[in-house]
């Protein structure tokens, strides 16, 4: 945007020193002292804006370097952008852009896995109220020989007395089972809790992607009345250009002329600036809405830290 704001000052610049030299050289003619101290003014003036606007660019720069911190960029090396702001027209679908943030916001999968997580653990709490029912085996065999004397050990078992085992069962419920229950209640509250985190993280995204949606129709037409705003003072002053070209004299009507000239051209500026906001306006809204739909990181190549 202040590259665009530095271009157009240049512009405006270079057609007032146009007029001024035009001036000037129409002096003896019809061009009077006054006309060119208005000139004069006027180029004065715009020469102050451009270097504004040449301070405003450099100003930009270092906070791209400073929000960039990279060691390897010198601090003066020019940063010129490689993408131009696009103006192709694009009408998302609210309920595509809202599929897609399902499928792609981190928050929603963050959810769902606490909630599969809350889950397990209610249905562990639900089991704990449950009485226990354990199988209990126990076998005992005896005859050790020294000298790794196997076959001696083998007999001894049964010599001494034969292999001993057990089976049986044990049973056991705590009276009241207030902990487990206790427990239980805590963790349907906290799958409770977990589902309504979810419902909320879905409505917020979904009013996300909403704003985000209606910006994007809404800054491509802004964008559109710009340009025809923009086409209008471009006309405006071409007709102006030409009327003043063509009346020339050293009366008021000149002056008045000229003065009208310069004006449109400085609406022409304006309106060309206007037209570079609302060009970055609608590219940022662009990346707005791929921030909401969870896409943006694919589009660039870059996944989010795990």
């Amino acid at each position: 945007l202040e590259r665009a704001n530095l271009v157009q000052r240049v512009s405006l610049y270079m057609k007032t020193q146009e007029v001024l030299s035009r001036l000037v050289e129409r002096q003896r003619l019809d061009a009077g002292r006054l006309q060119v101290v208005q000139a004069e003014a006027a180029l004065s003036s715009r020469r102050s804006d451009l270097i504004r606007a040449r301070a405003a660019v450099q100003n930009a720069e270092t906070r791209l370097r400073a929000l960039i911190n990279a060691e390897q960029l010198d601090p003066n090396t020019e940063i010129v952008p490689i993408e131009s702001p696009t103006s192709a027209d694009f009408t998302p679908d609210l309920e595509v852009e809202f599929t897609q943030a399902i499928q792609n916001r981190p928050e929603i999968a963050a959810a769902i896995k606490e909630i599969r997580a809350s889950s397990v653990r209610l249905q562990m709490a639900r089991h704990e109220i449950l009485p226990v029912l354990d199988l209990v085996t126990d076998a005992y065999v005896a005859g050790l020989q020294g000298k790794s004397r196997i076959d001696e050990a083998f007999l001894d078992q049964f010599r001494n007395g034969a292999p001993s085992y057990s089976l049986g069962l044990e049973w056991h419920m705590p009276v009241g089972r207030r902990a487990a229950r206790a427990n239980e209640r805590r963790r349907r509250l906290e799958a409770i809790q977990l589902t309504e985190k979810y419902r909320s993280t879905l409505e917020l995204i979904k009013a996300e992607v909403d704003v985000a949606v209606r910006e994007v129709i809404t800054s491509y037409r802004e964008l559109s009345a710009k340009n025809q705003a923009r086409e209008a003072a471009a006309a405006d002053t071409e007709t102006t250009r030409v009327r003043w070209e063509s009346l020339g004299g050293r009366d008021n009507n000149a002056s008045l002329m000229l003065e009208s000239l310069l004006r449109a051209q400085e609406r022409l500026t304006q309106a060309e600036f206007e037209l570079a906001k609302a060009e970055v306006t609608y590219s940022l809204s662009l990346i707005n809405l791929r921030q909401a739909n969870g896409t943006l990181t694919q589009i660039y190549g870059t996944q989010p830290a795990p």
